[in-house]
C-alpha cells in the first residue's frame, strides 16, 4: 500500500534512482498516455478508434536541495546518473517514489537534465525521462517437432522415480 502523505511525508519527498537515494526534496510529475489510432470515416460523424497499448510515460523529477550536505551528495551521485566517462554506458534506472508506484512505473531512462538553478535560497534541479519498459522478446512459433535426443540425464530425478522405465533415448 502506498502511504498517505500525512502518514509518511518523507516517502513523498524521497526519490530513489537505482541504488541512489537522491538528496533533498523531490517532486515527480508524469503524463500517462494511450497510443490510439483514430480513423475518421469521410462524410460521417464519429471515428473508429484502435487502442495500440500505452506509450511510455514522460516523467519529470524536480529536486530542491537546501543543505550543503545535499549539494555535496548530489555532486557525488551525478556522474552515475549522467555518465560522461570514457566507456560509460547509459542505462535505465529503477525508480521508487509513491507517485511512480501508483502508476506502476518501475524504471526510467533519463534523457534531459537542466542546469541547477538557485531559487529562493534552494538549488533546483530538474530531470526528464521516459518510463522504460523493455520490449518482450518474441518466441519463435513451435513447429510441434522435437529435435535432438533426450537422455536420462535430461530427465529430472523426480520424473525417473515416478516412471522407472524412462531410460535411454526417448526421442529420435
Amino acid at each position: 500500500m502506498i502511504p498517505h502523505w500525512d502518514v509518511d511525508p518523507l516517502a513523498w519527498d524521497t526519490l530513489r534512482l537505482g541504488s541512489f537515494v537522491l538528496p533533498g526534496v523531490w517532486h515527480v510529475s508524469y503524463t500517462l498516455e494511450r497510443d490510439i489510432d483514430c480513423k475518421k470515416a469521410g462524410g460521417t460523424d464519429g471515428a473508429r478508434l484502435k487502442d495500440k497499448g500505452y506509450k511510455p510515460a514522460k516523467i519529470t523529477f524536480t529536486g530542491e536541495l537546501s543543505e550543503q550536505a545535499d549539494w555535496v551528495e548530489m555532486q557525488r551521485i551525478f556522474p552515475f546518473i549522467h555518465p560522461k566517462r570514457k566507456g560509460a554506458s547509459r542505462e535505465a534506472f529503477t525508480v521508487e517514489h509513491p507517485a511512480t508506484r501508483i502508476a506502476a512505473i518501475n524504471s526510467v531512462y533519463l534523457v534531459e537534465i537542466d542546469a541547477p538553478e538557485l531559487q529562493d535560497g534552494k538549488l533546483v534541479l530538474s530531470m526528464r525521462g521516459f518510463e522504460y519498459v523493455p520490449v518482450p522478446k518474441k518466441v519463435a512459433p513451435s513447429t510441434g517437432q522435437v529435435t535432438g535426443t533426450l537422455t536420462a540425464l535430461d530427465i529430472p530425478p523426480f520424473a525417473l522415480a515416478l516412471f522407472p522405465g524412462m531410460r535411454g533415448p526417448l526421442v529420435e
